[in-house]
């Protein structure tokens, strides 16, 4: 009897160490769901003691509805097994996570039911990868598609945008007429920026990063909301670290994720309420920069749990009734993680929303790029305007006319090369459209360069990603410009060039 007894007990240490060491929370519980085990990965996965779960049931270890415990205490009376179980759990510091959940019944001799065994695995940081892979690969779809359909919006809205210029220059400044003008221009101006937003999601600008502080920015962002809020009854409190925070950004783009993200929190609010913005610095690892942590937090109606992992999807929105595009918050996404950073949501229905940005702390400052000029910059030089269509190439030869430059049409790559050939000179300027049958910008300008080898280049585009790379544009080619744009972009283009200036930072 004493050997059986050790070789019982040999077997009992075994198995208590095989669970105490398994890299899974494990938990066993009778059917009833009291905790008789709770081993070391469970409490820290779980963030509760042994000695505290014992005092609860399992059940109360996720956030179960009365059907779905009395499905579970069903499906384990039938000694079922279940795999694969996702539930979301908050632990005691606030800390959401996903788990799942792998359930097998404790059979007896007797084939009955004595209770459960739970191996729990944490899969909130798979959950996220998952969800950031899927959605990259939707905004790469996005960017195949948004890349034709610029072209195609992009030519006629230049052609908009360049005739409406015109006439409205042709008006007093008091006239009605320039005023329905005026009207025109920024509902075209309006269509750009959609159309941008769209290109954005597609393919990122280049950010202009400079050495920002995190505090100021929030400050001055929010600063441009108190009015909206007041009239709303919402008071926007700021809970910021006193310690300096100071990050690599581009100010611009920072500036409408907290924009976005702030109003996001009025709206859900709606009435009176209360929108807390907070920031702190945190050290994640010993060999790497703090992340400041910025929080924004409001007391609205809250997201349901099944929109949560969409949110930050392109055009997903609950708010079509109020004019949503739901570009919003996949823009805020694209931006964050442009900075090296990443963005989430945690919320509870009548509750309220928390949105979280993580950015990484500023290592070295970097230099800002220059501010680009607003006035009118003009000349008496000849520029040849190369593009096939008919429309565009009108307006910008009056819009470049207007500058007070003389101008020579062509409206094919191959016309403007004959053209060359049979001795047309005094040319200072080409401008080409890249995208043209038969012979495109890049490949005329490279043989005008043969016949002309000090002839100097633009290029124009409507597309997104035109397979030209500004950072290695051809020999004579000063930069390019993406359309529409306006006449101060244009004069100042023109006069960049003109000068051997590069237009790289003059892309649109």
């Amino acid at each position: 009897n004493a050997r059986l007894y050790n070789k019982l007990h040999e077997k009992q240490v075994l198995l208590e160490g095989v669970i105490k060491c398994s890299v899974d929370g494990i938990v066993i519980s009778d059917i009833r769901g009291n905790i008789l085990h709770f081993n070391p990965r469970a409490e820290e996965i779980l963030g509760i003691s042994e000695d505290d779960a014992r005092k609860i049931l399992a059940q109360e270890l996720s956030d179960l509805d009365d059907d779905e415990r009395t499905r579970l205490y069903n499906v384990f009376k039938r000694q079922e097994h279940i795999s694969h179980y996702e539930r979301t759990y908050q632990r005691k510091d606030g800390k959401r996570l996903v788990l799942n959940l792998s359930c097998f019944a404790i059979v007896d001799e007797n084939r009955g039911t004595l209770g459960v065994v739970s191996e729990v695995t944490d899969v909130t940081e798979k959950k996220r990868m998952d969800d950031y892979l899927v959605r990259v690969e939707k905004f790469a779809a996005l960017g195949h598609v948004a890349s034709v359909i610029a072209h195609e919006i992009r030519n006629p809205l230049s052609g908009i945008a360049t005739t409406v210029q015109n006439l409205e220059m042709e008006y007093e400044d008091d006239s009605p007429q320039k005023k329905d003008l005026q009207s025109i221009i920024g509902e075209v101006d309006r269509l750009e920026k959609m159309l941008r937003e769209v290109l954005d999601l597609a393919r990122p600008l280049p950010l202009q990063m400079e050495e920002v502080e995190v505090v100021d920015l929030l400050a001055s962002t929010i600063a441009l909301l108190n009015k909206e809020a007041v009239k709303r009854k919402i008071t926007i409190r700021k809970d910021f670290d006193c310690r300096s925070m100071t990050i690599n950004a581009d100010p611009q783009r920072l500036r409408q994720v907290f924009l976005n993200l702030t109003l996001n929190a009025i709206e859900a609010i709606g009435g009176q309420g209360e929108i807390v913005v907070s920031t702190a610095a945190v050290q994640t690892h010993p060999e790497r920069n703090r992340r400041i942590v910025i929080n924004f937090k409001d007391t609205g109606v809250g997201i349901p749990v099944s929109h949560l992992n969409k949110i930050f999807d392109p055009f997903f929105t609950t708010r079509e009734n109020k004019g949503g595009t739901g570009l919003g918050l996949a823009i805020a996404y694209g931006i964050v993680h442009a900075h090296g950073g990443s963005i989430t949501a945690e919320s509870e229905l009548g509750r309220g929303t928390t949105f979280t940005v993580y950015l990484p702390e500023a290592d070295e400052p970097t230099s800002t790029s220059p501010g680009l000029e607003t006035h009118l910059e003009t000349g008496t030089e000849t520029i040849m305007l190369v593009d096939d269509n008919d429309a565009v190439r009108a307006n910008l030869r009056q819009l470049l006319a207007s500058l007070g430059y003389t101008v020579i049409e062509a409206n094919t790559g191959a016309e403007a090369v004959a053209a060359c050939h049979n001795g047309v000179g005094g040319i200072d300027l080409f401008m080409l459209d890249i995208n043209m049958p038969e012979m495109d910008g890049v490949e005329a300008f490279g043989k005008v360069r043969s016949i002309i080898p000090q002839a100097r280049g633009i290029l124009i585009t409507g597309f997104v990603d035109d397979g030209v790379d500004v950072q290695q544009l051809p020999e004579g080619i000063v930069g390019v410009m993406r359309k529409p744009f306006t006449i101060r972009q244009l004069s100042r283009c023109v006069r960049l060039a003109l000068t051997g200036s590069s237009l790289e930072e003059m892309t649109t």
